[in-house]
């Protein structure tokens, strides 16, 4: 069975919007500011903002005895609404003030065994301007903190889970895809 966990066609289209927006900045927590989001994030445009989260999906086929695994998604939020970060520290914000030229989305698919167990998943979401990629990714497995990066332009980010640590040591059937998709 195929296991999606990912932006649903609504966010997509919402992702889809940013593109000729200002991004102005975002928003979050962490113990690591400008690193890693515990959980959720904002990101403001000119016009509106976007809330971004990690969230637990549960699994069908429960590979290895887990049933569950974390997940990006995205859903509106009013520039006038406070963001409410899901751990109780007061959120900094963060200036960016460029034009989204483009959003990719960085997504991975994984087949266990034969099609014992398949999931395919949103990992990343890639925000491009003129000089810059933005980059929130989701932490590996369980971990719902999205790590950020702010590169130059046309760079791969560094910090998404390497695609082979979902390989398996032992005699199944494993095989591993990663794909980029533009907005």
């Amino acid at each position: 069975m195929l296991n999606k966990a990912g932006f649903t066609d609504e966010m997509l289209e919402l992702l889809r919007s940013m593109k000729g927006k200002v991004f102005k900045s975002y928003e979050c927590t962490s113990k690591q500011p400008g690193k890693y989001a515990d959980g959720n994030l904002r990101i403001n445009l000119s016009r509106f903002a976007i809330d971004v989260s990690c969230d637990l999906y549960p699994l069908d086929g429960e590979p290895a005895g887990f049933d569950e695994m974390t997940w990006l998604s995205c859903e509106y939020a009013d520039l006038k609404s406070d963001f409410r970060p899901r751990v109780a520290t007061e959120p900094r914000q963060y200036l960016v003030n460029e034009v989204v030229t483009s959003i990719e989305i960085v997504r991975d698919y994984a087949d266990h065994d034969k099609g014992a167990f398949v999931f395919e998943m949103d990992v990343a979401l890639i925000i491009n301007t003129k000089h810059h990629a933005y980059s929130f990714a989701r932490g590996i497995w369980f971990s719902d903190s999205i790590s950020i990066e702010v590169l130059p332009k046309k760079t791969n980010p560094g910090k998404l889970c390497p695609i082979d640590e979902l390989r398996v040591d032992d005699d199944r059937t494993v095989v591993v895809k990663r794909s980029n998709s533009m907005l």
